[in-house]
């Protein structure tokens, strides 16, 4: 999923997506399984850090899980027991794979408690001669 002014590190997910796969199929032939793990909104340092002293991680946790079926936000050991499945022999047929592991935040679209961005949101911020030229 896309984020506003992430560009370069969304650009960068997709590139492990795809080179995910196309290592898997490099290396099957050997019996080597390549995997991803996509999380989604983890309790850690990164989120952590765009905190200010005035938040109460609390209040926090719970208005983010508010945006996630699930109802919270995953925590560090959500992803480790992913991973252990993918590296564990209960996975032995599975390669070439993307497993997320989101709370059920990017079955919804858009997220749960996001606005709605569609065409008309792009036409209102689009110049009107980039809008005659794209025909939107």
């Amino acid at each position: 999923m896309g984020d506003p002014k992430l560009a370069p590190y969304n650009a960068a997910k997709g590139g492990v997506n795809l080179l995910t796969k196309n290592m898997a199929l490099d290396y099957a032939p050997d019996g080597i399984r390549v995997n991803a793990v996509c999380p989604g909104r983890i309790w850690t340092p990164m989120p952590m850090s765009r905190l200010t002293p005035e938040d109460d991680p609390n209040e926090i946790l719970a208005r983010w899980g508010k945006n996630i079926p699930l109802g919270r936000v995953g925590m560090p050991e959500d992803v480790a027991r992913a991973i252990l499945f993918l590296a564990s022999d209960e996975s032995s047929w599975i390669t070439g794979t993307w497993l997320v592991v989101d709370g059920g935040a990017t079955a919804c679209h858009p997220p749960i408690g996001s606005p709605s961005v569609g065409a008309t949101a792009v036409r209102a911020r689009a110049p009107p001669a980039l809008l005659r030229e794209a025909r939107i």
